[in-house]
């Protein structure tokens, strides 16, 4: 907040963004002037991210922390989590793609009223409006977590990325352009060594042993 308010984001948000990430002297001085995407490169990074992204909410998440926990695949909260959009309590609007990850995860309805009104939901609110997965005695978070993200990390490596990119892509797709993602993923899936192992531990009714390739 003491950095929207200082000498620097006198001169507007894109100089403010610029200096604060490092992008003076990385851009050109027309691609700073015309900047359609800000801050939005920091968060192509995490979007574009290929594993499992799973986020474990402690506290308050409120504007860009809300925004940031929304880019993660999953997230889970301990009873002391909240999330509010924020932004318009101090005439700002969305960033950091908000108002496109929150109408998915929670629809366009629900997502309008969280923007409009930037009230605050505790993690009973967020359990029930699906924002978060499930809820975590807060003292236990970071081993649920932990815990959650191992069961994912003992599936097939290739399979899971691919998993996470046919669904990622699922969102903006027709059903028939969706088969044209999913039959290829399959068929490279098919040929890799974790495939023929998962198949063969099924057969054998013993666990995989996964080694990713």
């Amino acid at each position: 907040m003491s950095d929207l308010d200082s000498d620097t984001a006198r001169h507007g948000l894109n100089v403010l963004m610029h200096e604060k990430l490092g992008l003076t002297a990385k851009l050109s001085t027309a691609e700073r002037a015309y900047d359609r995407v800000g801050v939005g490169r920091e968060t192509l990074t995490i979007k574009n991210f290929d594993k499992p992204l799973i986020a474990a909410v402690n506290g308050a998440a409120a504007g860009g922390g809300f925004a940031l926990a929304m880019l993660h695949d999953i997230r889970l909260a301990s009873e002391r989590a909240t999330f509010t959009s924020a932004f318009v309590r101090i005439g700002l609007v969305a960033e950091m793609g908000l108002s496109y990850t929150l109408p998915r995860a929670v629809g366009l309805e629900a997502a309008m009223d969280m923007m409009f009104t930037s009230r605050t939901v505790d993690a009973e609110g967020a359990l029930a409006m699906r924002l978060i997965r499930r809820t975590v005695p807060h003292e236990r978070l970071l081993e649920e977590t932990m815990a959650y993200a191992e069961q994912i990390a003992a599936q097939a490596p290739i399979a899971v990325q691919f998993a996470k990119r046919a669904l990622s892509r699922s969102l903006d797709n027709t059903f028939l352009a969706q088969l044209e993602v999913e039959w290829p993923y399959q068929v490279a899936a098919f040929a890799t060594d974790d495939a023929k192992e998962g198949i063969a531990a099924f057969r054998e009714r013993r666990p995989p042993r996964f080694g990713g390739r």
